[in-house]
């Protein structure tokens, strides 16, 4: 069935296996496309804003993901934690069938307190993070799931002294790493597996002492994809001066533009059965799918881990979950979520929020091991199905049922979210279309001279962590920590001239668009989907024709 985005406008297919999962879930079809569906749900979820604030329980100064002018109290996770600092019931209300469900639910929200931020202990002096589980000495790092001495990194895995990582797993001592598993001591790496000692790879595995290199596979010692002895290729890399910033630009420079030359997969899939996407990694039978790893019988999902089965259209991020549909930010023994968000180790929960070992609710926020709720107001098992159904029939009539909560009732102004990140709008183009929007704050003007950092780290000192620096890109002040520093002279890297913000957002651009395409193998001519589009002037190959140019 071809049906037409209310938004986008754009034609998009159900197909019968969409129908089949659609009516086991008990739900009616989208009237969204894939990709408009996915920005509504990452329309919810912000990373790297931080607000200095006060928590609404206990006074004290806290750094929270929602700005001092949210509409709700926002509690410290420590106090949101305590069931005996308050209890979510009380803010429970009737549901008015004269109104419709999304308003009410909205004014929910603006009395629930919410948590400051969303972790899971053990974290040790890592203030400055959210959204992450089991680190230490973590700075400006979102999104982490054990990690040790991280600075700007976000959504990773097991990493251990890293700087300017997205989306590494089982990464030590790397800087400005995307998509990477198990690579240790390099920089500037993209797309690859189990490398070490190296600089500017793309879609290398298992390589050692290498510079400047895509598509290779086990080699040590080569240099733009030239084999050189080990005596030479050392000599070559003494002689790069890597220690200058303007020796790190310029063999950027050289490395891009030597890189789009080469072939490119039709995608990064790794040990795939069935699946179309990008950036997948043992998965089954997963269609329309983008970072996903341990995954079976899915679709449109994104970010997406460990034993993920029967889920579509869910963003961020799994683990033991199971027959979920449009949900954001949840995971962990979560089964039967429709509609959800920021929800752990629950199970047939309906349009919930920040809700934790609960079942069999609807229409709630910030439940803890609670069931049979409506509204966040206790019902018997009986009464609750019996309301539940009544309001789904209400909201079908209002044309609400089946959606994933609107954009417009996002406690983050758009430009706060993941969702610019993927799908970035002009300021006037978010509020044309309702969305919030929230202009970055100016802390402090900028007072003294501009600095001028020493081009080799070799000839900066710690004096450089008093010093105001201005990013060269967009004239933003920044500052170095101790541990940056130390970290930039540990492994011979130059203070770099761009501010964290936008290093993040070239590494961004690093990877496509989560979009599919229909093109063909520029060797071969066989069709293939990929995220590269048509008119990009890559050279993109099919599987065989791809296996066929690595060396």
């Amino acid at each position: 069935m071809q049906k037409t985005c209310a938004v986008s406008g754009k034609k998009f297919i159900i197909t019968d296996e969409d129908k089949v999962f659609y009516e086991k879930m008990g739900v009616s079809e989208p009237t969204l496309c894939p990709a408009e569906r996915m920005r509504r749900r990452l329309a919810w979820r912000t990373q790297w804003t931080l607000y200095r604030r006060k928590c609404d329980k206990s006074g004290k100064t806290i750094l929270s993901m929602y700005h001092p002018d949210a509409p709700f109290p926002v509690y410290h996770l420590s106090e949101w934690r305590d069931d005996t600092k308050y209890d979510p019931l009380e803010y429970g209300r009737d549901f008015d069938f004269s109104r419709p469900f999304f308003e009410q639910y909205a004014e929910l929200l603006n009395v629930v307190p919410h948590p400051h931020a969303i972790i899971q202990d053990p974290i040790e002096n890592s203030e400055y993070s959210n959204r992450a589980a089991n680190i230490r000495n973590c700075y400006l790092s979102f999104g982490i799931s054990n990690g040790e001495d991280l600075m700007y990194c976000e959504t990773g895995f097991n990493l251990r002294d890293c700087v300017d990582g997205y989306m590494i797993t089982d990464c030590e001592l790397c800087y400005e790493c995307v998509t990477c598993t198990n690579c240790y001591a390099s920089c500037f790496l993209f797309q690859c597996q189990n490398c070490s000692d190296s600089w500017f790879l793309q879609n290398c595995i298992g390589c050692k002492n290498c510079f400047g290199c895509t598509n290779l596979r086990n080699k040590q010692y080569y240099f733009l994809n030239e084999k050189l002895s080990k005596e030479a290729y050392e000599e070559k890399i003494k002689s790069l001066e890597l220690h200058k910033w303007s020796q790190i630009k310029n063999m950027r420079h050289q490395f891009f533009e030597f890189a789009k030359r080469q072939p490119h997969k039709y995608g990064n899939v790794v040990n795939v059965e069935d699946c179309t996407g990008d950036d997948l990694k043992d998965c089954k039978n997963c269609k329309d799918c983008y970072d996903m790893e341990g995954a079976e019988d899915c679709r449109y999902g994104f970010f997406m881990k460990k034993n993920v089965h029967h889920c579509y259209d869910n963003s961020f991020w799994g683990n033991n979950f199971h027959h979920c549909y449009e949900t954001s930010s949840c995971g962990i023994d979560s089964e039967e979520l429709r509609f959800c968000f920021e929800s752990w180790h629950d199970q047939n929960l309906t349009y919930c929020g920040n809700c934790q070992h609960s079942q069999n609710c609807f229409g709630c926020y910030g439940l803890k091991k609670y069931q049979y709720c409506i509204f966040n107001k206790q019902y018997t098992k009986e009464d609750y199905f019996a309301l539940r159904e009544k309001i789904i029939e209400h909201m079908k009539k209002t044309g609400e049922w089946g959606e994933f909560f609107p954009i417009e009732m996002s406690p983050f102004g758009y430009n706060e979210t993941v969702a610019h990140e993927y799908f970035p709008l002009k300021k006037e183009e978010a509020l044309a279309l309702g969305y919030g929007w929230r202009d970055k704050e100016i802390q402090a003007e900028y007072q003294g001279v501009d600095v001028q950092v020493s081009d080799s780290i070799h000839d900066v000192t710690e004096d450089v962590l008093k010093e105001i620096l201005t990013c060269e890109k967009t004239g933003k002040n920044y500052r170095l920590v101790k541990s940056e520093f130390k970290f930039y002279k540990q492994m011979g890297l130059p203070i770099p001239r761009i501010c964290p913000e936008e290093r993040h957002l070239v590494r961004l651009n690093m990877r496509n668009p989560r979009i599919l395409h229909d093109r063909q193998c520029d060797q071969c001519s066989a069709d293939i989907k990929t995220t590269y589009s048509p008119d990009r002037p890559e050279k993109v190959y099919c599987e065989q024709c791809y296996l066929n140019t690595v060396t």
